[in-house]
């Protein structure tokens, strides 16, 4: 197997990553968002006193804190994603296409019995002397 279908492979993995990254951010998100929901409906329609809305606060808070804190690490992955451009369909399309190749350029060096990994290991040792 050639590098180029190696990295291909390992660019679709680390793609497969990133997104079961996003994937269980966005289910804790969407955890503490209905926590967060629960207590606004408590608030809207319970009677409490001081001490009770005190800790309803102070519950409340630390759940938007977390939730901040998942939003915020999930605005990188969103970023990263964007900025790379790469997707799974992007990586699909190049591997296609390096198929496509490998098959053209096999009517030229099918039957040639050379290797890349041969010609760079001779590389290696004519350079080194």
């Amino acid at each position: 197997m050639c590098k180029i279908s190696d990295f291909i492979n390992q660019l679709s993995n680390n793609i497969d990553e990133l997104q079961k990254e996003e994937s269980r951010l966005r289910k804790m998100q969407s955890y503490y968002d209905c926590r967060i929901s629960k207590i606004y409906h408590d608030l809207e329609v319970k009677i409490f006193n001081k001490n009770q809305g005190n800790n309803i606060a102070r519950e409340l808070q630390s759940l938007l804190k977390k939730r901040r804190v998942i939003k915020s690490e999930l605005d990188k992955y969103n970023s990263l994603r964007q900025s790379l451009g790469i997707n799974q369909q992007k990586v699909n399309k190049t591997n296609h296409n390096l198929i496509k190749l490998k098959n053209k350029h096999e009517s030229y060096i099918g039957n040639w019995n050379i290797e890349l990994q041969d010609i760079e290991k001779e590389y290696t040792e004519s350079a080194s002397v």
